[in-house]
C-alpha cells in the first residue's frame, strides 16, 4: 500500500473522468483513489460510481469560506498510503508519472515532496506550453517565500513528512503553498524535469479570481512571519522582499483597470497593494502614477475627457 491518488472536487463532472483515467493508466499504479466531492451540484458523483470499487466517494457540504482547503485535508486524511499524489480534478498524468516519482522518493528518503515537469493543455486537451517553468529542488524554504513555483497535480509527498510539517489551512486560498512551505521549513524537495503532469489551463480557472488569489497570498504570507527558522536573517529579508513584491503586482493591477475605466475594480487592488506593503505604495515612484491613474479614471466617468 504505497501509493494513494487523491481528488479534491468541485462541479468537476466535465473534466473528472480524464483525471481518475489517467490514474488508472499509470504504470505504477496507486493502489487507492480517494475523491473528496466538495458541495458539488453536478454529476461529479456519478462520473465517480461509473468507476466502481475503484474509486472511493466522499461527499461534503460546500463551504463558501474555505475556497476547498477542507476537501484537501480530507484527501489527506482519508488517504492511507505511504506516498500521496495530489491531482487537480481537470488535470491528467502521463503513464510514466508515479512510477518514476516512487524511484525518486526511494532514492532519496531524505526528501518530503518530489514534483514533476508540467505542460499545459487548453479545455479540450491539447498542449499549448511545453514545458511550464518550475521550481528548483534542494532546500526551497526561502525561495517558496517569495513564490509558489510548484503545481499540485505534479506533487507526490511523503506521508511522513507531514506530522512535522502540518496540514494546510483550511480557509487558505492557495492552501498548496502553504503546504509546500510547510514541507519545505523542515524537507528538502526534488523536482524530476520532466513533463509528465498535465495543467488544464482555461478560462473561468480559479486563478482568474486576482483579487481573491492575491488576498489569500496576503493572508499566507502574514502566517509565515511566525513560521520562520529561528534568528534567520534569510528569512526575514526574503519575507519582507515577498510582502514589497505583491505590492507592486497588485498595483499593476491596479493601473490596468484604472486605464480601462473601472475605477471601482482597481480600488480592491490598491488597498490589497497598502496592505501588502505601506512603505512600497507611498514611495514617491509608485504614488504619483496611483494618483494621476485615480484622477484620469474619475474624469473618464464624467464623460469631461471625451468633450475635451
Amino acid at each position: 500500500m504505497r501509493v494513494s491518488a487523491v481528488i479534491a472536487a468541485h462541479n468537476a463532472a466535465d473534466y473528472l473522468r480524464e483525471a481518475i483515467e489517467s490514474i488508472l493508466a499509470q504504470t505504477y499504479r496507486p493502489f487507492e483513489i480517494i475523491v473528496v466531492d466538495d458541495g458539488s451540484i453536478d454529476h461529479t458523483r456519478e462520473v465517480c460510481a461509473s468507476f466502481g470499487e475503484q474509486v472511493r466517494y466522499f461527499y461534503q457540504p460546500k463551504d463558501e469560506k474555505n475556497y476547498g482547503g477542507s476537501a484537501t485535508i480530507r484527501c489527506l486524511l482519508e488517504s492511507s498510503g505511504e506516498f500521496i499524489a495530489y491531482m487537480n480534478h481537470d488535470d491528467r498524468w502521463l503513464p510514466t508519472k508515479i512510477e518514476k516519482q516512487v524511484e525518486a522518493l526511494d532514492a532519496n528518503p531524505e526528501v518530503g515532496v518530489v514534483f514533476t515537469g508540467t505542460r499545459a493543455i487548453d479545455k479540450d486537451g491539447q498542449i499549448f506550453w511545453d514545458p511550464m517553468p518550475h521550481g528548483p529542488s534542494g532546500d526551497v524554504f526561502h525561495a517558496l517565500l517569495k513564490r509558489s513555483f510548484y503545481f499540485p497535480s505534479s506533487a507526490l509527498i511523503r506521508r511522513s513528512a507531514l506530522p512535522r510539517a502540518g496540514l494546510p489551512e483550511p480557509n487558505a486560498i492557495g492552501g498548496d503553498w502553504d503546504l509546500w512551505l510547510r514541507i519545505a521549513r523542515y524537507y528538502p524537495v526534488l523536482v524530476i524535469e520532466e513533463s509528465l503532469t498535465e495543467y488544464r489551463s482555461f478560462e473561468g480557472n480559479f486563478s482568474k479570481k486576482k483579487e481573491l488569489l492575491f488576498a489569500g497570498r496576503l493572508e499566507l504570507l502574514q502566517r509565515q512571519s511566525t513560521n520562520l527558522h529561528p534568528h534567520c536573517s534569510e528569512c526575514t529579508t526574503t519575507l519582507a522582499e515577498s510582502f514589497r513584491t505583491m505590492s507592486g503586482e497588485c498595483l499593476e493591477y491596479y493601473h490596468l483597470r484604472s486605464r480601462d475605466s473601472e475605477f471601482a475594480r482597481a480600488l480592491p487592488f490598491l488597498r490589497l497593494a497598502y496592505r501588502f506593503s505601506r512603505r512600497e505604495v507611498l514611495r514617491p515612484k509608485r504614488l504619483l502614477p496611483i494618483l494621476k491613474d485615480a484622477v484620469l479614471s474619475k474624469v473618464r466617468e464624467t464623460g469631461l475627457l471625451k468633450r475635451r
